[in-house]
């Protein structure tokens, strides 16, 4: 991630939906069918992230909120990048290459 680890990832965009998915998805990703021992300790817990401030890292007062608008601000300066590198943006660019190419060309 560019902004933050994993771990404070998890705890911006809730724990225990990290923790369900894991425990759901794992045991057809490979053999283990046990969500990661740290992961579950911090949901038994109670801990959601910046949620309910407790999950991997501790939280000063205010300091959720801090890093919830941050991430907020974060991600749709993200989207607004991202939107001008859509999926096809090799072939769209391939294309006016290619027109542009053609057009030199005498026919």
């Amino acid at each position: 991630m560019t902004l933050v680890g994993v771990f404070r990832w998890m705890d911006l965009t809730g724990v225990p939906a990290y923790h369900t998915v894991m425990k759901n998805l794992l045991p057809t990703l490979n053999n283990s069918t046990e969500v990661p021992e740290l992961i579950d300790k911090v949901v038994r817990e109670g801990g959601k992230g910046v949620l309910n401030s407790h999950g991997f890292y501790e939280y000063e007062p205010g300091e959720s909120e801090v890093w919830e608008e941050t991430f907020k601000e974060f991600t749709y300066d993200i989207r607004e990048l991202a939107l001008k590198y859509p999926h096809d943006i090799v072939k769209q660019r391939l294309r006016e290459k290619l027109l542009k190419t053609e057009g030199k060309c005498e026919i």
